[in-house]
């Protein structure tokens, strides 16, 4: 008689669900690090102009505000994304991260020019 290893063979318990397309994750790559840096270093190069309340700079900061709007939709319309607690997304979640996401952007922009303002003082 030969023993089986039966621990090896067990099936697995959770759903498998296709692996996201390359698209997919660089959009998410996009969302979730890479735009928000992209903010953060237009709000510095906004702090630190001195010559105008409107800048290339302020162009950048809201030109990505709507990309990570744009990219955070299609990632969950067309690559089924997920939430941070591993979660389906829905259209309830992105309207909620459109909203902070434009408010919280609104203030940084706010506080950019406030900052530039004080540094030129």
């Amino acid at each position: 008689m030969t023993k089986t290893n039966h621990a090896a063979q067990k099936p697995s318990t959770s759903p498998s669900s296709p692996p996201t397309p390359l698209g997919g994750c660089l959009l998410r790559a996009f969302w979730m690090i890479l735009g928000n840096a992209l903010l953060a270093f237009s709000a510095i190069a906004i702090a630190k102009n001195h010559e105008g309340f409107l800048s290339l700079a302020d162009a950048a900061l809201w030109i990505c505000i709507a990309a990570l709007v744009v990219a955070r939709y299609i990632d969950i319309r067309k690559y089924s994304g997920l939430t941070g607690a591993g979660e389906a997304a829905t259209m309830v979640h992105w309207r909620r991260y459109a909203l902070v996401l434009v408010a919280a952007a609104a203030v940084l922009w706010g506080l950019a020019h406030l900052g530039a303002r004080f540094t030129s003082l």
